[in-house]
């Protein structure tokens, strides 16, 4: 069987078809991201056990500097604002809590 390579950043997947988790985990890391389907948890890390820092609702801005896969989650590392080192949940498997343009 043939396989595509998608290069949208340095992260690869590689298969005939991507993901919607394969998308977000291999996302434009310089766009803002607006929260769609909140609101969502902050986390000391790329977990849904670790530590909360409270929640951000529907329709908060913020930048992203890395991504995590967690499970099924996938995770992005806020670089921007108040919450800037932390981390929010993106979404999982087939489901987004956040857009950006990319995405």
């Amino acid at each position: 069987s043939s396989r595509r390579r998608h290069t949208r950043s340095c992260l690869v997947s590689v298969g005939s078809e991507m993901c919607i988790r394969d998308r977000v985990y291999a996302t434009d890391l310089s766009s803002t991201w607006m929260v769609i389907d909140g609101p969502l948890t902050i986390r000391g890390s790329a977990s849904t056990s670790s530590t909360s820092y409270g929640t951000i609702a529907n329709g908060t801005t913020f930048t992203i500097s890395d991504t995590a896969l967690s499970g099924n989650y996938i995770f992005g590392k806020i670089s921007s604002g108040t919450h800037n080192g932390r981390w929010v949940a993106l979404g999982n498997g087939s489901s987004r809590y956040c857009m950006t343009p990319n995405y």
